[in-house]
């Protein structure tokens, strides 16, 4: 029993480990990285798909607890709240770019979605919200709910635009237009 659950972490890290910068991974890629045979991906997840999209929600769930953690936390200043939030997001980009394309490309019925994980979650949609309101010293529910939806917008597009030959090859990384995003969302959000 032990050793079948050791088995199932190895291979859900092991398929975290390279959703980090592949997307397309293949059964041998799996298993030569995990040091298993095929019949123990099938045997503990049934196939391939099954095994990816666990491994997929422990990453978003990984990341949400992350962002849930940062948005508790008390902030004193909006432009660092905002700078910092999207250095957690570029991060994320930048260490999960396979994950991203997985995601994006999904095509399984039960593949998560960054927008399941993310907007359709009542209690962290209800949380972050409730940040932005107490940042903008707003009481205006119908407000407070538009600078969230702009704040989630502004999530997106890093996520959409991590090319290399738009951004450079450091996308969001790159200090002046990182910077000069900031400023912009700021202006946007305050």
């Amino acid at each position: 029993m032990k050793k079948s659950i050791e088995t199932k972490r190895i291979l859900i890290d092991t398929v975290k480990e390279l959703l980090k910068t592949n997307y397309d991974i293949k059964i041998k890629d799996i298993t030569d990285k995990a040091f298993v045979n095929i019949a123990a991906v099938n045997y503990h997840f049934g196939d391939k798909d099954r095994l990816i999209d666990i491994a997929i929600r422990e990453i978003l769930d990984e990341f949400k607890d992350e962002i849930t953690t940062f948005a508790k936390a008390e902030h004193k200043s909006t432009t660092k709240t905002f700078e910092r939030f999207l250095g957690i997001l570029n991060d994320f980009v930048k260490n999960n770019r396979g994950l991203i394309r997985q995601l994006m490309m999904a095509n399984t019925p039960d593949a998560p979605s960054l927008f399941s994980y993310f907007i359709m979650d009542i209690e962290f949609t209800s949380l972050i919200n409730s940040k932005i309101m107490e940042m903008s010293g707003s009481n205006d529910q119908t407000e407070s709910f538009a600078k969230l939806i702009i704040l989630f917008s502004s999530v997106a597009m890093p996520v959409l635009f991590t090319n290399p030959d738009i951004f450079g090859k450091d996308g969001f990384s790159n200090g002046e237009f990182f910077n000069k995003y900031i400023q912009q969302l700021t202006k946007i959000i305050e």
